[in-house]
C-alpha cells in the first residue's frame, strides 16, 4: 500500500529541531522501530541535518528504537526535485542560472539594459557576471515569496521609472527563462510554481 503523502510545516517561534524531532518519533515510533525512511525532512543546511539526526539517536537511544533516518535535503535540493518532476528536466545548478542571466544580458536591448548595466555594451565579463549575481539575487527573493515582476511592474509607483525598471526585468526574466530552456534546463523556483499549478509559471515550450 502506497503512503498518503503528508506535509508537516514547524512554525519558527518555538526550538524546531528539537519539536521536530518529538514530532518525528510520536508520529513514526512502531514497536521497537523508528523507521523514518519514506520522510523527507527539509532544512536550512547540513549542520541543521547533524543536529536533527543528533536528536533523533538521543530519542531512539533514550527510548530504545532502531532508528532508520530520514532523508534530509535543502530547500533548494527540494525544489530541483520538484523541479524535475514538473519540468521533465534537470534543474539548472547556480552555476547555470548566472550563466543563463548572462546569456539574457548580453542578448537584452539597450533601454532594457540602461536599467540594470551602466556601461551598456561597453561592460566588460566581470561587469556582466556582477550584474547576473544581482539579478540572481533578486529573482531569488522574489520567487520565494512568490511575487511576479510583472506584478510589481503593474504597481502605481509614483516614480514611472521605477515601472519601467520592473518591466525591463520581468523581460530579463523572460529571457533567461528562454536560455535555460535552450539548453534543455529549468528554473527551480519556476518549475516549483508549475508543480502547484501556479497561473503565474512560465509555461513550457510548446503548450
Amino acid at each position: 500500500r502506497q503512503p498518503v503523502p503528508d506535509t508537516q510545516y514547524i512554525p519558527l517561534d518555538t526550538p524546531c529541531l528539537a519539536r521536530l524531532a518529538g514530532m518525528l518519533v510520536e508520529r513514526h515510533a512502531d514497536g521497537r522501530l523508528l523507521d523514518l525512511s519514506a520522510v523527507i525532512v527539509i532544512l536550512p543546511g547540513r549542520r541543521a541535518g547533524r543536529r536533527l539526526l543528533e536528536l533523533l539517536c538521543e530519542r531512539a537511544a533514550s527510548e530504545r528504537l532502531v532508528l532508520s533516518p530520514p532523508e534530509m535535503v535543502t530547500m533548494s535540493v527540494f525544489c530541483a526535485r520538484l523541479a524535475e518532476d514538473a519540468a521533465g528536466g534537470p534543474a539548472a545548478t547556480t552555476i547555470e542560472q548566472l550563466a543563463a542571466w548572462a546569456e539574457a544580458l548580453r542578448a537584452a536591448p539597450g533601454d532594457v539594459l540602461e536599467y540594470f548595466s551602466p556601461r551598456g555594451e561597453t561592460a566588460t565579463a566581470a561587469d556582466t557576471f556582477s550584474v547576473a549575481q544581482m539579478l540572481a539575487a533578486l529573482h531569488r527573493e522574489l520567487s520565494g515569496e512568490r511575487i511576479a515582476p510583472r506584478t510589481l511592474a503593474g504597481m502605481p509607483f509614483e516614480d514611472e521609472a521605477e515601472a519601467l525598471r520592473w518591466h525591463a526585468f520581468d523581460s530579463l526574466r523572460g529571457a533567461y527563462l528562454g536560455a535555460l530552456a535552450a539548453h534543455g534546463l529549468v528554473d527551480p523556483y519556476d518549475a516549483v510554481e508549475r508543480a502547484l499549478g501556479s497561473p503565474g509559471a512560465t509555461p513550457l515550450p510548446g503548450t
